[in-house]
């Protein structure tokens, strides 16, 4: 059973990447998967069960999830895994893990994906990527090799990715929740848009505040003189445009929103033959 998800990175912006990008820290492109997909296997009878992502924009999946569980003769398939189809899109390698096969005297080995709970970084310096197959969870076995690989069984976690073309990069999550050896749920994903290894124009030295706010934001430190504020735009966290207004207010620029917009996460960005950048906007209640 195949099932296919399909997202489209929707903009490409500037900037140094020079931050971590945290586990469940959602950034500019989000997607909550609902109802969350159920992967599971039972080695009787057999099963072979498979969900896509789609993030890229590429002819097929980029990603897919497998749950595969079968038994023969020879041994056993009992595993969940992870599968990068896509040269330029790696996952998160955590660490090997080997069972001595005795009745081949030789060793086999799972790479598996590094189990990341929130908060924890994506980026890490010493941060290894991965294209191929990794695994969450690995039971199969035979000739007297039997694996016990439960990295993601247990609390919620998430597997690092990063995609990579032509100097641009962008990193995320894929949040899994794996309550046994034999199933997860995908539940959601987030990342970041790409971003190109060149500085942005002025970018550094522009502010927005109050941030957060309860209403209406600020811009400071631009060039009024040669800033268009026509080619602004505010979006959601799912890339959707929110309508606003702007008024010059001496240096400053006053972006007004809507009194009904709702609190959360927002994305402010200008991008000009001169000048880009992307400010994050948070919509408050509190005082």
């Amino acid at each position: 059973m195949k099932k296919t998800l399909l997202l489209i990175l929707t903009g490409i912006y500037f900037n140094v990447h020079s931050q971590l990008y945290n586990a469940g820290t959602l950034f500019e492109v989000y997607y909550d998967v609902n109802p969350d997909t159920l992967l599971n296997y039972n080695v009787t009878p057999y099963t072979n069960e498979t969900f896509g992502l789609n993030l890229f924009g590429e002819p097929s999946d980029d990603i897919q999830f497998t749950a595969r569980g079968a038994v023969s003769s020879s041994g056993s398939s009992a595993y969940i895994s992870v599968t990068s189809f896509n040269p330029n899109l790696y996952l998160l390698f955590g660490r090997w893990d080997s069972v001595f096969v005795v009745g081949t005297s030789t060793w086999d080995v799972t790479k598996i994906a590094k189990p990341l709970l929130v908060t924890e970084p994506i980026d890490a310096p010493d941060a290894i990527w991965e294209t191929g197959t990794l695994y969450l969870t690995d039971h199969s076995g035979h000739s007297g090799g039997n694996k016990t690989v439960n990295d993601f069984v247990g609390l919620e976690k998430f597997i690092g990715i990063k995609y990579e073309n032509n100097g641009s990069f962008s990193y995320g999550w894929i949040r899994v929740k794996c309550p046994g050896e034999d199933s997860c749920f995908v539940k959601d994903l987030s990342y970041s848009q790409i971003s190109i290894g060149i500085d942005e124009k002025g970018e550094g030295s522009v502010q927005v505040f109050p941030n957060p706010s309860k209403g209406n934001f600020y811009i400071n430190n631009t060039d009024i003189t040669s800033f268009d504020a026509a080619k602004l735009s505010l979006t959601n966290m799912y890339g959707q445009k929110i309508n606003f207004s702007y008024e010059f207010k001496g240096l400053d620029i006053k972006i007004i929103t809507e009194d009904n917009l709702a609190q959360g996460c927002y994305f402010l960005k200008y991008n000009s033959d001169s000048r880009n950048f992307s400010k994050k906007l948070i919509k408050s209640t509190d005082e």
